[in-house]
């Protein structure tokens, strides 16, 4: 979700060699990212936007009964259940604490999105999500209750990480934010790059904002944290297992 689509347009084939499709959508356009047959994101211009950030879809069986339960929760439903043509259903939602993400219902017959090949994953590929929030406490248990995932706390020496897995697979993580004045809560997502250093001064030269530099994440990865020329805010990511 973009205040500036031109800009993104811009700079995300230029980072990650993402390809766009254009896409009318009713009044809408909207551009798809795609790397070779694999579309898996989306530019959606907002120019009222406070500032441009992503929101992550997360699939369930039933869109309605989804938000139904996210305002039991505590949660609340920002733009009802909506069909989309060719697609599915969806809605925008944010949790208890603010952060905003998508549940989504394809059609019956709709083909998902191709998972990437076994292996490395390759530069430009999404893999992991991380929420900042006010309350990781009470996050983890508004999404556990929303969705039944499996989430740990973990002892870290300056502030806890709730790791969220799917059978042995980790696959998001939460934490409170440093700054809580400086960003309402938010899910960041992660892209693996071949090598962090190099896409973290690539993305600076084509104005992206750097706000954490390089850094190890002992026997994990590689990772920084950025901005792209239109506020949102993504990671850069290499795992050390690769």
């Amino acid at each position: 979700m973009t205040t500036n689509a031109d800009a993104a347009k811009a700079f995300y084939p230029a980072l990650f060699g993402w390809t766009l499709d254009e896409m009318k959508m009713g009044p809408f356009t909207v551009w798809l990212f795609r790397q070779g047959d694999r579309r898996f994101g989306a530019i959606m211009p907002e120019p009222g936007l406070p500032s441009s950030h992503w929101i992550p879809y997360i699939a369930v069986e039933d869109v309605d009964a989804a938000c139904k339960r996210i305002g039991e929760l505590g949660g609340a439903v920002c733009v009802s259940p909506t069909d989309i043509p060719k697609l599915g259903r969806f809605a925008v939602v944010n949790d208890p604490q603010g952060g905003t993400f998508s549940p989504l219902a394809r059609l019956a017959d709709a083909v998902p999105p191709p998972d990437p090949a076994p292996g490395p994953l390759p530069h430009g590929t999404f893999c992991y999500d991380e929420l900042l929030t006010t309350d990781p406490e009470g996050a983890a248990a508004f999404y556990r209750g929303l969705f039944g995932w499996q989430i740990e706390k973990l002892p870290m020496p300056d502030n806890p990480y709730w790791l969220v897995k799917d059978g042995g697979r980790d696959f998001a993580g939460m934490l409170r934010q440093p700054d809580p004045a400086a960003h309402r809560p938010f899910w960041c997502p992660y892209v693996a790059v071949d090598d962090v250093d190099a896409a973290t001064q690539k993305a600076a030269s084509l104005r992206a904002q750097v706000f954490v530099p390089p850094r190890d994440i002992p026997n994990v990865g590689r990772f920084s944290v950025i901005a792209d020329p239109t506020g949102a805010v993504l990671a850069l990511y290499r795992s050390a297992h690769r």
